[in-house]
């Protein structure tokens, strides 16, 4: 067991089955039915690889609902990376959990999607698991 001071993120991401995970091609409505449906504020945007190609957040509908002046029936249909974040903060899997602590509070963020040196979706960090490992360590 790793002790508070070597702890990686390894150590407490959410695998991609338990994160709201959508090809590139898939509308926002399936976005936002995963994100209540897993109780999370971020999709992760993939192509068929599972490359992380982009990251859509609540955040990013509230300013889509502001900004956009189309129908909320015809963003609905768009494809969601059309409106996802492209270069999107990421971390590796073997970065210490005090770092990722660091990044995390500098950018203020509550998701950080992990990926490997290809970039392929490896799960996400999620603030409230880092929380509850850190309190049992």
């Amino acid at each position: 067991m790793s002790t508070e001071n070597n702890l990686k993120v390894s150590d407490v991401i959410l695998k991609p089955d338990e994160i709201p995970v959508l090809q590139t091609n898939e509308m926002v409505k399936q976005a936002l039915e995963k994100m209540s449906a897993l109780k999370l504020g971020v999709v992760c945007v993939v192509d068929s690889a599972n490359i992380l190609k982009g990251v859509f957040t609540d955040g990013d509908v509230r300013r889509l609902l502001l900004n956009d002046q189309k129908l909320l029936s015809a963003i609905f249909v768009d494809d969601i990376i059309v409106h996802a974040n492209h270069n999107p903060l990421i971390i590796e899997e073997n970065v210490t959990l005090k770092n990722a602590l660091k990044i995390i509070e500098e950018k203020r963020v509550w998701d950080v999607p992990v990926v490997d040196k290809n970039k392929k979706l490896i799960g996400l960090l999620h603030m409230h698991r880092i929380i509850k490992k850190i309190l049992k360590a």
